[in-house]
């Protein structure tokens, strides 16, 4: 080991206190929104691909066309189910206020999460750890 690998080492695990978060990127094949009347799918050309991401310490983003809804949620479970629960996480854009309340639920050993907030009622496909 070279002698900057060691002190490099030492200052990462020190910055992330001894405990990396397990990272999840997702990404969806469609576009759906549930109602009491019932589900609507959009598929291509007509759908808002999503790009999402979060980890087991509940930091979040979610980006479509836009922007980002971006920030930290609570996590409520990380077993058998990774839940986390985001209240007024902001918009990317300060100008707009489109903070979102939302739900991740992920299960980790099949890679499929559902995002709940006020447009989508979202499966998403992931990789992770």
């Amino acid at each position: 080991m070279n002698r900057f690998a060691l002190p490099l080492f030492g200052t990462l695990l020190l910055c992330s206190n001894g405990a990396l978060a397990a990272g999840w990127q997702c990404s969806n094949d469609f576009e759906s929104h549930c109602s009491q009347q019932g589900c609507a799918v959009a598929q291509s050309p007509d759908f808002t691909p999503l790009s999402v991401s979060f980890n087991d310490s509940g930091d979040v983003s979610v980006c479509a066309y836009s922007g980002c809804w971006q920030g930290r949620g609570v996590v409520l479970a990380r077993q058998p189910y990774l839940v986390i629960l985001g209240t007024a996480i902001p918009w990317s854009a300060p100008s707009d206020d489109n903070s979102s309340d939302m739900v991740l639920t992920l299960n980790p050993q099949t890679g499929v999460a559902v995002l709940q907030n006020e447009v989508f009622d979202q499966p998403l496909v992931c990789a992770g750890p």
